[in-house]
């Protein structure tokens, strides 16, 4: 399984088998959590949340650390290029020159 590169917006851009390899994966890793603490060294995640969502915005942000990386964040749809007109594949094209990976939680499918 080789999810390098790859966009995942929703679940069902996922087969099962890569989903089931995701989980075996996932047991793997925190079975040697140890192991784990720099998978991520030098990565920057981008967490861009528009909606509330506390506890999945954290959840992310928590995995990052715990696997050695960072993390920025943006939270407040108001205070983003969003509330100027800008549409979420530009914010995504630009925040992705900035960060290894983005998390984003919005409203609009």
């Amino acid at each position: 399984m080789n999810l390098k590169n790859r966009n995942l917006v929703t679940i069902d851009d996922l087969s099962n088998g890569e989903m089931l390899g995701l989980f075996k994966l996932a047991n793997e890793m925190s079975d040697n959590m140890e192991k784990q603490l720099d998978v991520c060294k030098g990565k920057i995640m981008a967490s861009l949340f528009f909606e509330p969502s506390t506890r999945t915005r954290l959840s992310f942000e928590a995995a990052m650390h715990r696997l050695g990386g960072s993390v920025i964040t943006a939270s407040d749809v108001g205070a983003s290029s969003l509330a100027k007109g800008e549409s979420i594949s530009d914010t995504a094209k630009i925040v992705g020159s900035y960060a290894d990976i983005i998390v984003i939680r919005h409203p609009w499918e």
